[in-house]
């Protein structure tokens, strides 16, 4: 498996992404476009806090422990693993290159939300359901300013079970955080942490600054690009983007998209 490493480099300190650059030529959006307002499912709800309800009047506290128990058993089958193929044509022979990411189902039409990095560039894109089902995938759009995209899947509704998008204007620093997604290809790995600080700015390779990101001391490694990072009621408060590192791997350092970000652009945008 490909990873590519290098987002950006600071002296001798790169942010390390998770997955390689892909894009699918068919029913590409301007770059700066993504999705429709109705995409989203907008009634769906988490059912974390109806377990942790239960939880209480069952035993009169709740553990941390029962909290990641919770918002695991209730999100993990709304996140996917992402594979992307790209052949890169040489003069003598083609190379074909492999890379992952993960993602996060957001409707009951097989619309998946996930980084503009994980899925630029792909001749090929597939994903993999928590229940290990795979499934061809194409590009609907991509807001590369942003680094977030939107891919489909055509499957039944039964397949999906769908994510409850939360509110990142009320997240505070020392909240507690978990991230689920396929670092280094392993899918449902769950991590846990707090929110480090909010607010960060962070340049990317082509000139730009993503700002407004949230920092978490969650592991996140490559791989979990695109895998979304959720609040201790299960829901959805940023999508995962990068880490700093010295070594390609998690010390600690990791930015997500808020997801209030994500929304607006989700309501700007036509299909």
């Amino acid at each position: 498996m490909f990873i590519k490493k290098i987002l950006v480099t600071l002296s001798v300190i790169s942010f390390t992404i998770s997955c390689t650059p892909i894009n699918q030529n068919s029913d590409i959006l301007n770059k700066n476009s993504l999705i429709k307002t109705n995409v989203v499912d907008s009634n769906n709800s988490s059912d974390v806090m109806k377990k942790l309800n239960d939880i209480l009047n069952k035993s009169g506290k709740i553990s941390d422990e029962d909290i990641n128990i919770s918002v695991y058993s209730s999100v993990a089958n709304t996140v996917v693993g992402i594979n992307s193929t790209i052949v890169e044509k040489g003069f003598f022979r083609q190379n074909v290159v492999k890379g992952s990411g993960s993602g996060v189902v957001v409707s009951k039409k097989g619309h998946i939300l996930t980084n503009y990095h994980v899925v630029n560039n792909a001749t090929k894109l597939q994903v993999v359901l928590s229940n290990k089902k795979a499934y061809t995938a194409k590009m609907l759009g991509g807001d590369e300013n942003n680094d977030v995209a939107l891919i489909k899947i055509e499957a039944p509704e039964s397949e999906f079970a769908v994510a409850t998008l939360g509110d990142s204007s009320k997240i505070n620093i020392g909240q507690k955080v978990l991230a689920i997604g396929s670092p280094y290809g392993l899918s449902g790995t769950l991590t846990t942490g707090i929110i480090s600080s909010l607010n960060r700015k962070l340049p990317t390779d082509d000139g730009q600054v993503l700002d407004g990101i949230i920092q978490t001391d969650a592991a996140i490694n490559p791989g979990n690009s695109g895998g979304p990072l959720i609040n201790s009621k299960g829901e959805i408060i940023g999508i995962n983007t990068a880490i700093f590192s010295p070594n390609g791997g998690s010390v600690g350092i990791g930015f997500a998209i808020p997801i209030n970000k994500i929304k607006d652009i989700l309501k700007d945008v036509d299909i």
